[in-house]
């Protein structure tokens, strides 16, 4: 930041900055839109929050999402029994289920539909009413940007721009697909005088938005509906 400012001063932009200004970090900007949404949430007795899966290149958010994502569920839902995504996993695998689960995700992403039967199956293998399934990617790239400069020159400055994004579905019995869908973006990019956000930072925002989305039916905890 110093530095920034530094070389800024130094090509002849006038700089006028407050102490907290120094220091400020990026904004985060989230959307959602929601495809699939029922007309009333679900009343859902026990959520399987099943292994996520993440685009090539973007592995080292799985861990950090889907336990922000437990996290923020269980904080919303209190009464509802939540089943971790370890747990999930264990289960399909000790009813030889862990493959086709996979295959049911790929042939709906082909077809956009599956048979309700093997929705099910899925559903008694992990023991729960509803599953949720994330699909998840990261994305940074590195820009160069240009700042007024009071009628002379545009002053380029270095900046990082990152986007993490998540396709959220919840699936249920007797359903040939998901019975919600939401795709999350969580956004951000630093001016010249503030701090890149970290990606956990994106996570935080994103899973907060899928929790506060999710058609669930059930008493919210008061603390969360005080966000």
């Amino acid at each position: 930041m110093a530095r920034e400012v530094s070389r800024l001063i130094a090509q002849g932009v006038v700089v006028v900055l407050s102490p907290l200004a120094l220091g400020c970090s990026a904004s985060i900007s989230t959307q959602v839109s929601e495809p699939v949404r029922p007309p009333q949430p679900a009343e859902v007795a026990v959520l399987a929050i099943m292994p996520g899966t993440v685009e090539t290149g973007s592995e080292w958010i799985r861990p950090e999402t889907m336990h922000r994502l437990v996290a923020a569920l269980a904080d919303r839902y209190p009464a509802i029994e939540i089943v971790s995504p370890e747990e999930s996993a264990q289960r399909l695998t000790d009813r030889s289920l862990a493959q086709e689960y996979a295959s049911l995700l790929e042939d709906f992403e082909r077809a956009g539909v599956v048979d309700p039967a093997r929705v099910e199956n899925v559903l008694r293998a992990v023991g729960a009413t509803h599953f949720l399934h994330v699909q998840a990617g990261y994305f940074g790239e590195g820009l160069q940007r240009a700042t007024p400069n009071f009628g002379g020159s545009p002053v380029f400055y270095s900046t990082k721009r990152q986007r993490l994004y998540a396709v959220a579905r919840l699936w249920e019995f007797a359903r040939s697909g998901p019975s919600w869908e939401a795709v999350v973006s969580s956004e951000s990019e630093a001016g010249p005088f503030s701090r890149d956000r970290q990606p956990t930072d994106l996570v935080e925002s994103l899973v907060l938005s899928v929790a506060e989305r999710a058609p669930l039916g059930g008493p919210i905890s008061a603390d969360a509906t005080r966000r």
